[in-house]
């Protein structure tokens, strides 16, 4: 809570499906809950835009029809500018 760009390096998505639904509701829900620890839970307005970075050749679990992500290739001869 009070974060608003979450910035993951070099980050590698396993492939769990289950993991998938929780990771796209998190990018596309309006609504989060926050359960600090040895207080009540409530629930806030999902702020939350992330961006992932990393030299994988698959980051992210993307369809052809995606809302969620924007993927970015950046070509070799580019890549140390």
């Amino acid at each position: 809570m009070g974060r608003v760009l979450c910035v993951l390096d070099e980050v590698v998505w396993g492939g769990s499906k289950k993991n998938e639904s929780q990771l796209k509701s998190l990018i596309t829900a309006d609504s989060i809950m926050i359960e600090p620890k040895g207080k009540k839970a409530f629930v806030a307005d999902n702020l939350f835009r992330f961006i992932f970075m990393g030299n994988e050749s698959w980051m992210v679990p993307a369809s052809l029809d995606e809302r969620r992500f924007l993927v970015l290739d950046i070509p070799s001869v580019r890549r140390k500018d």
